[in-house]
């Protein structure tokens, strides 16, 4: 029995020594649970952020200022987004500038419906002077030819008159009708030379307003050139600030691609981190219900132990009662003898003391008869009291016995005691345990809902982010596509004013070839 209790003792100090030993590697579990939660977050917050600076560093990379020689990168979203929209303005002003420009063109050159181009008009002012030239220098070879007619006919007349007036042979009314007939002739022919000269002067006159007028829309042309290089120049920067409005767009779309893939290896991986905190809470889990098992186990075993332990405790509490209450009647019989006897010794003792001084005092011849006697008596006497030695021996070795065990039942109660305390212990302890794990659960569904709530905010955020960008990425697609429907009407007015530019330089040069026919005839 002392042995079992003594392995019951070596046992429950052995559970009280690993039990702390076990709670710490339990909380040193739990830590370590924590840290590689607090891990996954800050892994999670920084993969975030590195996916956010990605993003941030590829939309500020679009960004190109024509002034600088490099690309300077934007430090922020918003500067960018701040340039992206001045950009976007811009080049919208400059379009509508270009639109106003050319319905302003446009309806310049419906107001000058001659208007024709400078090579064209060139020609055609060329051609007209090269036929004004050629009309001039045959007018003025019919003036010459007329003019020597003139002479000759001067002449003529002088030697006709001086031949009449020399002969006087002739009739005169011959020689009148022939003069008659050459005066007429001379008069037509002068008629005809101031009728040339005023043909002249007025071919003249016009052709100083012809050169007025072509010197006028020389000037005109000159501005309109100027205005054509002008709007062709906004045209061209037009054009290359829409080639770098569509780089931009094109930009925009890469960007939002490779956002689009970055945030879908980052839900992956935030998939993986799920399941490893899944992973990692079941393992938790299983490992806090072996945990609470073994306890469990553990605690029920030394239970049944100290149940045991205090039953064969009781019993031997209940063997020993009786016995110490037969030891008790025994020792109380005992001690009535031990008075009994020495009440009777002492009677005894007295009576033969009485007796001896009797037969002390009477005839000593009585002597040796009565020394046997009181030797038997002395004898008896020295029995009894051998007797009584040992009855007072086994009366002390019996309150000794007692002694020890009450001693052991004073330490066997010490014992349950200190059971009961420990037992108690025990289950403090566990319900420590048993808080510190509820607790350690309700700190670990926190952080999972943190988790999943920042979780949520970031796939929030970069999903607006997305649909952010995908907007702007549609709204410069829409005004690349206005752009372009407005350049492709723009090019076809313009190629529809040129064919019906070339059909009025067709009529100009109809209409000159026309007014040259009439001035040559």
């Amino acid at each position: 029995m002392t042995a079992k209790r003594r392995e019951l003792s070596r046992d429950m100090r052995d559970f009280l020594d690993n039990a702390p030993k076990e709670l710490h590697s339990l909380k040193e579990e739990l830590s370590e649970c924590r840290a590689e939660i607090e891990k996954v977050v800050n892994e999670n917050k920084w993969l975030f952020n590195e996916l956010k600076h990605q993003v941030q560093v590829r939309l500020n990379s679009i960004v190109d200022y024509k002034n600088s020689g490099n690309a300077e990168v934007v430090t922020t979203l918003q500067e960018e987004r701040d340039a992206a929209l001045e950009a976007r303005d811009k080049a919208v002003r400059l379009f509508e500038n270009s639109v106003e420009e050319m319905s302003r063109m446009d309806a310049e050159l419906k107001a000058k419906a001659e208007f024709v181009s400078p090579e064209d008009f060139e020609a055609a002012v060329l051609k007209l002077r090269e036929e004004h030239v050629v009309k001039v220098d045959s007018l003025e070879r019919q003036l010459h030819l007329t003019q020597k007619e003139l002479r000759s006919a001067s002449s003529s007349v002088h030697q006709l008159t001086w031949r009449l007036l020399k002969d006087g042979g002739t009739t005169v009314d011959n020689n009148q009708m022939k003069i008659g007939d050459i005066l007429r002739a001379m008069e037509n022919l002068q008629r005809q030379y101031n009728d040339l000269e005023l043909s002249y002067q007025n071919l003249q006159s016009k052709c100083e307003l012809q050169e007025d007028h072509l010197e006028k829309k020389k000037t005109r042309c000159k501005e309109l050139e100027t205005k054509v290089e002008h709007s062709r120049d906004r045209n061209e920067q037009l054009e290359a600030q829409l080639s770098q409005a569509l780089q931009h767009a094109e930009n925009s779309i890469h960007t939002a691609e490779l956002a689009v893939s970055e945030r879908n290896t980052m839900l992956h991986h935030v998939q993986d981190l799920q399941k490893s905190a899944a992973q990692l809470q079941a393992k938790l889990f299983e490992s806090k219900k072996e945990r609470e098992r073994l306890i469990a186990s553990k605690v029920e075993k030394i239970k049944l132990q100290l149940e045991a332990q205090l039953a064969d405790v009781r019993c031997q509490l209940t063997a020993s009662q009786e016995k110490i209450e037969t030891l008790k009647d025994e020792a109380n019989r005992v001690s009535r003898d031990r008075d009994d006897l020495s009440e009777r010794l002492r009677k005894a003792l007295e009576t033969e003391r009485l007796d001896r001084d009797q037969r002390l005092k009477e005839d000593k011849i009585f002597r040796d008869s009565t020394m046997q006697e009181v030797m038997d008596r002395r004898r008896e006497f020295l029995d009894e009291k051998a007797r009584r030695e040992v009855l007072e021996q086994r009366y002390n070795e019996k309150c000794d016995e007692n002694k020890r065990l009450s001693r052991k039942l004073g330490d066997a109660e010490t014992a349950l005691i200190d059971l009961k305390n420990e037992t108690a212990r025990i289950h403090r302890s566990m319900t420590d345990l048993k808080k510190e794990s509820d607790r350690l659960s309700e700190e670990r569904l926190k952080v999972e809902e943190e988790l999943r709530k920042k979780q949520e905010e970031e796939n929030d955020q970069l999903k607006t982010e997305i649909h952010r960008l995908m907007k702007k990425i549609e709204l410069l697609e829409k005004i690349h596509n206005q752009v372009k429907e407005e350049f492709k009407k723009k090019i076809v007015k313009v190629y529809k004013r040129e064919q019906k530019y070339k059909e009025t330089a067709e009529f100009l040069e109809d209409r000159m070839k026309k007014q040259a026919g009439v001035l040559t005839g």
